[in-house]
């Protein structure tokens, strides 16, 4: 497997080639933003503050990221992730995924067939509603879950170690979301979204406009040839751009970010709320909350 992952990173380095993004990507500031996204596929990040995230209609990807933040995936399947602070998550319509961080949080999955995660074993309860819809729900103690067609509870004394998957993506436009193990996650062509979820894991985005999304652990996320969104989560984690216009935020945890290739493309990176952050970034790249930044031409 190891050789595998060599290769590809390798085969990507060889394969990048830039093209437009179909996504819009939204980024907060360090204060209290309100950000509303389209009836398409949006990214949008919160970054720092007390915000408010609003989806609206399409596929997207909410990042509350610091701060006691509001998300709303309203309309499409959403997926929406808390980030560090006491937040509040509502999937709304149709079949959403939704992940906690560490707080105090509320999670709502509305309609449709929802699946929830309360992913911090802080020992701060999360209030999990799992709403109408076949739903299944991950927590741990002392967290209380109701309307709930599955639940299961993890014990952090007593759950052994998971092992983990290979996920591979297909020529379209794919979601793949790994589980609580070690993931090795493949999006291939087509404009995916990959979440890692629990574990540490390997997210490869490859071709196509993607939006990489770490969660808990210690990930390495590479975004590929064109234009990326790329979230780590909670963890050491580390992230490579690629070619093209990246965004990549290494949000909670001691993150090493590289923007990727010198291709005259603005990537933005924001390395998080770590006290030993790294950042790697060419010219026209810009780079905040990092303890350490080299630029390279």
């Amino acid at each position: 497997m190891r050789r595998t992952i060599f290769f590809l990173v390798a085969l990507m380095a060889v394969l990048m080639v830039a093209a437009p993004a179909s996504a819009r990507v939204i980024v907060g500031t360090a204060g209290d933003d309100q950000l509303e996204g389209t009836n398409k596929r949006d990214h949008i990040f919160g970054r720092g503050g007390n915000d408010t995230l609003s989806g609206k209609g399409g596929s997207d990807f909410l990042h509350g990221q610091r701060g006691n933040d509001t998300l709303s995936g309203d309309g499409g399947h959403d997926y929406l992730f808390g980030g560090p602070g006491d937040d509040s998550l509502d999937g709304g319509e149709d079949a959403d995924w939704i992940w906690s961080g560490h707080g105090a949080d509320m999670l709502e999955g509305g309609a449709g067939n929802d699946r929830l995660h309360s992913a911090a074993d802080d020992g701060v309860p999360d209030i999990v509603d799992c709403g109408a819809g076949f739903d299944r729900a991950v927590i741990r103690p002392p967290d209380v879950a109701e309307g709930c067609e599955r639940v299961r509870a993890i014990d952090p004394n007593n759950e052994p170690g998971p092992r983990g998957q290979v996920i591979k993506g297909t020529r379209g436009d794919d979601v793949l979301v790994g589980g609580e193990g070690r993931d090795f996650i493949l999006g291939r062509a087509g404009n995916d979204q990959l979440a890692g979820a629990g574990g540490n894991d390997f997210l490869f985005g490859m071709h196509g406009n993607d939006a990489l999304a770490g969660g808990a652990g210690d990930d390495r996320a590479w975004g590929g040839p064109e234009n990326d969104a790329i979230s780590g989560g909670e963890g050491n984690d580390w992230l490579f751009g690629g070619w093209g216009a990246d965004v990549l935020n290494g949000e909670a945890g001691n993150d090493r970010i590289w923007s990727g290739a010198n291709d005259g493309a603005a990537d933005q990176v924001d390395c998080g709320e770590g006290d030993r952050d790294r950042a790697v970034i060419r010219p026209g790249d810009t780079a905040v909350n990092c303890e350490h930044v080299k630029t390279i031409s």
